[in-house]
């Protein structure tokens, strides 16, 4: 069984992008979670400040409601004393005040032993002890001020914590009060905060007065956690992070100051929230993610299912060409040792002509001998050139360079001239096919042949040029001697003498040429002579040589 062949170059592509099918969406996933843990944080701080500033808005209405009534309250006990019968009055409009602002839990004056003089609630008598409240709002830093501050113990003894305005007349020693309930504040706190979320009210000192939701009973003086402290010893608003030390949820802290007042507001969003809404999204990224991934992955395995089906086509059509390629290979051996085996048995059929001739020529003697050689000699030409075919390694034509410099070399050693006669061969590396090779080296053999039995007389020293052409298509081959010349005779009948003219050998010339279609020159050089054979080979048979 064949080896399954694949492009390991084109399927490794592929694998990496089925990786890469599975990691982007995985990465796009880890990066869309991320930037949404961070954007959910960021609303969370940006909820945070949002509530606290809404909170904040409200707090200060409170408290300006509650600071204008104090105003009300001094204005009317201005120069009053408190022995007069307007007292009762004043009285009265404390109870109706109080108790159409349901924030404030009651309205006092003070003496400056810090006794209850007058009070919005009569069950308020001259035996319960503001001395702390009284303090406060002597140690104010200026006339006017109001100072805010939790109550003594005597008053929330038995009730929910309060807080109180108070202002000091340091003309009369008066203290004006008013206490309010802080958990008036958390009724309007729990419409706003969200769930797990808180909201506290606490003082600068720490004391916590409110808190949404109620966690365990607050008292007049319970200090407020850590994180409170250092807000309140930093800026006026800001936004941290902490984990409540009552319910143990982490939350994202807004806190600002009420000023003028000495009070701080702090609303957190429980990160678990943000989780929650965290991991909805994340969900709905993850399916995204698995289904886009699921895609890809389909769509590439699909395309490595076409690339192996591809590659496994391409292999069967490769080994399928392979072995018509090896059929073709044998075949064109075959073809090229039959070729070969014809050239050689052309040649040896001819051979066997020119030893019939050679006989032939032997037994009649005389005149017709050198006809019968000559004749022998022309097969002899042709003959070579099948000699040459099947001995070289390319068979699609005969390289002519080399062909023509073996035939005048024979020529020379024939004529039994290599000591008298210079000859320079001028060819290049060029092969042509039988049908331009055959003619043309037929020609050749008949100029030369003339040249060296009648150009050089008498053993004459000289020389011959043999020179072959190609330039493009256009073949020029050119014999040219500098012998005795060429005498002009009408003998067509034999090829005695140095016939260029009109004698057998130039006759046999004009015909070879007219089958190349050729243009057949011949120069009188006196001395010597030139011939020149032109013409246009067809481009199927002239081959060069690489």
């Amino acid at each position: 069984m064949a080896r399954r062949r694949t492009p390991k170059g084109a399927i490794r592509s592929i694998d990496l992008l089925l990786a890469a099918c599975i990691a982007l969406p995985l990465a796009l996933f880890l990066l869309a979670a991320a930037e949404t843990r961070v954007r959910l944080r960021h609303e969370a701080e940006r909820e945070s400040d949002r509530l606290v500033d809404v909170l904040h808005e409200h707090a200060q209405k409170v408290l300006e409601t509650e600071a204008l009534v104090l105003e009300q309250v001094e204005a009317r006990i201005t120069d009053l004393d408190m022995g007069r019968s307007d007292l009762e009055l004043v009285q009265n409009f404390l109870a109706q005040t109080a108790e159409r602002l349901p924030q404030i839990d009651a309205i006092l004056v003070l003496d400056g032993a810090g006794r209850v003089r007058i009070a919005s609630d009569p069950g308020l008598h001259a035996s319960t002890d503001f001395a702390r409240i009284t303090a406060a709002a002597a140690a104010a830093a200026a006339p006017g001020t109001i100072v805010v501050t939790p109550p003594g113990p005597a008053l929330t003894a038995e009730g929910p914590p309060v807080y109180a305005l108070a202002h000091r007349d340091p003309a009369s020693g008066c203290t004006t009060v008013i206490t309010a309930a802080p958990l008036y504040f958390t009724a309007f706190w729990n419409t706003l905060v969200p769930r797990d979320g808180s909201a506290t009210l606490f003082l600068a000192d720490g004391v916590v007065l409110a808190r949404a939701p109620v966690l365990g009973k607050l008292g007049a003086g319970e200090p407020s956690v850590s994180p409170l402290r250092r807000v309140a010893a930093g800026a006026a608003r800001g936004i941290y992070h902490a984990t409540s030390s009552l319910d143990g949820i982490a939350r994202t802290y807004a806190f600002r100051r009420a000023d003028p007042w000495p009070l701080f507001l702090v609303v957190g969003i429980a990160d678990r929230a943000v989780e929650g809404a965290w991991l909805r999204a994340c969900a709905g990224y993850a399916a995204l993610a698995l289904l886009s991934s699921a895609a890809l992955v389909a769509i590439a395995l699909s395309i490595r299912r076409r690339a192996f089906a591809e590659a496994e086509f391409r292999a069967q059509l490769e080994r399928a060409v392979d072995a018509r390629t090896g059929e073709l290979a044998r075949g064109l051996d075959e073809k090229e040792l039959l070729v070969r085996e014809i050239h050689h048995r052309v040649k040896n059929n001819m051979q066997t002509i020119m030893s019939l001739l050679a006989i032939q020529g032997a037994a009649v003697g005389g005149p017709l001998q050198g006809q019968f050689r000559a004749a022998a000699q022309r097969i002899e030409t042709m003959a070579s050139l099948h000699k040459q075919l099947y001995q070289q390694d390319e068979i699609e034509g005969v390289d002519f360079g080399a062909y023509l410099e073996r035939l005048v070399r024979n020529q020379i050693a024939l004529a039994g001239a290599e000591d008298r006669i210079d000859v320079r061969i001028e060819a290049p590396l060029v092969r042509f096919a039988l049908d331009l090779g055959t003619p043309l080296a037929l020609i050749a053999n008949e100029a030369l042949s003339n040249a060296l039995k009648h150009a050089f007389p008498d053993r004459r020293r000289g020389a011959v040029l043999v020179r072959l052409e190609v330039r493009g298509v256009r073949v020029t081959l050119t014999i040219e001697d500098d012998g005795v010349g060429s005498p002009a005779t009408a003998d067509d009948s034999a090829d005695s003498g140095h016939e260029l003219g009109q004698g057998l050998g130039m006759r046999l010339i004009r015909s070879f040429a007219r089958s190349l279609r050729a243009d057949v020159e011949v120069v009188d050089l006196a001395p010597g002579t030139r011939l020149v054979i032109a013409f246009d080979a067809p481009e199927t048979s002239l081959h060069e040589v690489a």
